[in-house]
């Protein structure tokens, strides 16, 4: 499946949200930039449910969204977790569904005719969704094994519910988990091991792909020991490459193996939010990209084999990036399709 997205010409895609409070702004905007790969957004300064963990609760046992505290409440209860192993065992995914409250660009782009072959959708990673969400002892759930296997696997139905929804329009299903938590791994701010991150990307990856045919990509906005994703199952790791490009090379023969299997590399080449200026041009952002396919040509990875193997993104989400700057920053996203596709 991942083979297919090479027959697609410009290969530019959006990362989650968007800084809109009007959803058919935001959807007009994705439909004129993002013809062949469409994403689905976020608004998360809409409402508190659109914001990125809070997301994907519904459907979740043992979880409340106090949106007067604007925070999540996690309560231990046996009846939920029960209902929670039943409807996973009979797959009910309709348990597990975004509502439009929660996802209003979801149910906004589905209501749309569009000639694309794929749709891309997103949805909170593991690692940082077990690390955001604290126990009733305030400790955080990646550090309860009894609870960490029922998030993965409903964080994994979430996906498969997208998926889903995405093939009945006949689309090809592009889904991406987002761990932005990833850019503090290694620092005492989280102290989690490397052994421990693996099995949950992992265990995360082997339950989708045995339960339906879709293309995964991962993206970290930060930098991270990117090992862990380039051995991964993954088709696409996504990065903010703006930024961290130069230090993602330190893992070039990975990054190598990981192209040679056919896997994507999506370049976050814009920079949003703070980075973003009225200075930002697409000659300074050209430079930086070239230098690092330079590298990657010196090393003995053809410049045809790396773009051939890839797409372009901004560095994030352009949720809190300034509105005025969202049509500038997807121009310039064309730009770079124009010149290298």
């Amino acid at each position: 499946m991942i083979k297919k997205l090479k027959e697609v010409k410009n290969r530019i895609t959006g990362i989650g949200s968007l800084p809109f409070t009007d959803v058919n702004v935001g959807i007009e905007i994705i439909f004129s930039y993002f013809k062949e790969l469409p994403y689905w957004p976020q608004f998360p300064k809409l409402n508190f449910y659109e914001t990125m963990i809070t997301q994907v609760v519904e459907g979740f046992p043992c979880l409340k969204v106090d949106e007067e505290k604007r925070t999540i409440i996690f309560k231990f209860s046996e009846e939920e977790i029960y209902k929670f192993y039943e409807d996973y065992e009979k797959q009910n995914l309709e348990f597990f569904k975004f509502s439009e409250k929660f996802a209003s660009g979801f149910y906004s782009i589905l209501k749309k005719e569009f000639k694309s072959n794929f749709i891309k959708g997103q949805i909170v990673g593991p690692i940082t969704f077990l690390s955001s969400i604290k126990d009733e002892n305030g400790k955080a759930l990646i550090y309860n094994d009894f609870m960490e296997d029922i998030y993965i696997k409903s964080l994994t139905i979430k996906g498969i519910w997208q998926a889903r929804k995405f093939k009945e329009k006949n689309k090809i299903p592009v889904i991406f988990y987002d761990e932005p938590v990833m850019a503090s791994y290694g620092s005492s701010f989280f102290p989690v091991s490397e052994e421990k991150i693996v099995h949950l990307i992992n265990s995360l990856i082997e339950e989708l792909r045995k339960k339906e045919d879709l293309i995964i990509g991962v993206h970290c906005c930060g930098n991270t020991n990117w090992n862990i994703f380039l051995k991964s199952n993954i088709d696409i790791l996504s990065f903010d490459s703006y930024n961290y490009g130069e230090k993602f090379l330190i893992y070039f023969e990975d990054i190598k193996e990981f192209i040679k299997r056919g896997k994507f590399i999506a370049w976050g080449v814009v920079p949003v939010g703070k980075d973003f200026d009225d200075r930002i041009n697409f000659e300074e952002l050209r430079g930086i990209f070239d230098n690092i396919l330079n590298f990657m040509e010196e090393k003995g990875l053809k410049k045809e084999e790396i773009l051939e193997n890839s797409l372009f993104t901004p560095s994030c989400g352009l949720g809190f990036t300034s509105e005025k700057y969202v049509n500038r920053i997807f121009d310039l996203l064309l730009k770079f399709s124009e010149y290298y596709f």
